[in-house]
């Protein structure tokens, strides 16, 4: 910086306070800013004195014929802010750096601004392609190529699905599940952030999808061996809770409760079989009996149809505080002959 030959008041209180009255006093007066250059901008601080922080400004130069005015203005408050929002960052990249949750951050340019080492583990990016910053097509690309996202149809197709992801990203509104190949099953989310940026969060729920198909699995070799069963049968849940029958009840009471998006009771359940059978007892014995907790020991009981059919129920009580009814018709000449000979003697 070339000779001074003007400064205002502020200049000389801040030569005072760093170098003291008498220097203040002295002319030529003392650069507060030795590495201060005509050009442009530029964030200096003046001289430390012992015990006291940093003061900073931000400097403008202006040439004015031959000459060039600098204007300092006050920048404590920026540093500040921008030293919070640094130890902010880094507090949070400590603290994602601990999840299992891939998470990328892209800033309202779509640049990366923040992703956690879940992410690298999860996506098998290398860490310096995301270190560089890349923008959120450049990682999807990257993403086809290492086959960590599902294939698409077609590279139009594709494109125009990644701006259907960042439109629904922006929106809060992504949610999907991503199948991979090996058995990786991922759940990709994208939640927008303050100031335009997005994040996507990448969960690996393969042993929940694994566990999910294997329940399934389980489930449909159970329903299988209850239909090729002969007798209906029914299975209720330890608060009466229809949980599953199999074909041959459908077809003995007309009805598939297993289709049905509510929840089936046994007391609803029982209101059908009343309607459809002649009075009897049975049915609310068998309340009491599928709600019971303790001492309950298998019974039978028969009852007739409304067309005239014999039934013969059986109540068992099953582990973990089940019911599981059995329904057997019986012969209907023999069944009805017997029935009427009790009736009649």
């Amino acid at each position: 910086m070339g000779r001074r030959f003007w400064v205002n008041r502020a200049y000389l209180e801040a030569v005072r306070a760093v170098f003291g009255d008498k220097r203040a006093t002295q002319w030529p007066l003392p650069r507060l800013f030795p590495d201060l250059a005509p050009g442009g901008q530029s964030r200096l601080a003046l001289p430390e004195r012992s015990g006291a922080p940093s003061t900073w400004f931000d400097i403008t130069s202006i040439p004015v014929t031959k000459d060039t005015l600098f204007t300092a203005y006050d920048a404590n408050s920026t540093v500040h802010a921008e030293t919070q929002l640094k130890d902010l960052m880094q507090t949070l990249a400590k603290t994602f750096a601990q999840l299992a949750t891939g998470l990328a951050v892209f800033d309202k340019s779509r640049n990366l601004a923040l992703f956690n080492p879940a992410l690298t583990e999860l996506t098998r990016l290398p860490v310096d392609f995301l270190a560089s910053r890349p923008s959120l097509v450049e990682v999807l690309d990257k993403l086809r190529e290492t086959r960590a996202i599902p294939e698409p149809r077609d590279y139009r197709a594709w494109r125009k699905s990644i701006a259907d992801l960042e439109s629904a990203a922006e929106d809060g509104n992504y949610c999907e599940t991503w199948s991979l190949a090996g058995g990786l099953t991922y759940r990709v989310t994208g939640r927008p952030h303050p100031d335009g940026a997005i994040a996507f969060l990448f969960e690996d729920i393969s042993a929940e999808m694994s566990l999910t198909r294997q329940f399934r699995q389980e489930i449909e070799l159970s329903q299988a061996l209850l239909d090729n069963m002969e007798d209906a049968t029914a299975l209720f849940s330890p608060n009466g809770v229809l949980l599953q029958t199999n074909s041959a009840y459908r077809n003995l009471w007309g009805v598939d409760s297993d289709s049905l998006l509510t929840e089936t009771s046994i007391l609803d359940e029982s209101h059908l079989w009343h309607e459809r059978s002649l009075p009897t007892p049975v049915w609310g014995d068998l309340r009491e009996f599928a709600l019971q907790a303790e001492d309950r020991a298998e019974w039978a009981a028969p009852i007739i149809l409304t067309d005239g059919r014999v039934v013969d129920c059986r109540f068992i009580p099953i582990v973990g505080g089940g019911t599981q009814i059995i329904f057997q018709v019986a012969r209907a000449d023999e069944a009805l002959q017997d029935e009427r000979l009790r009736q009649v003697g």
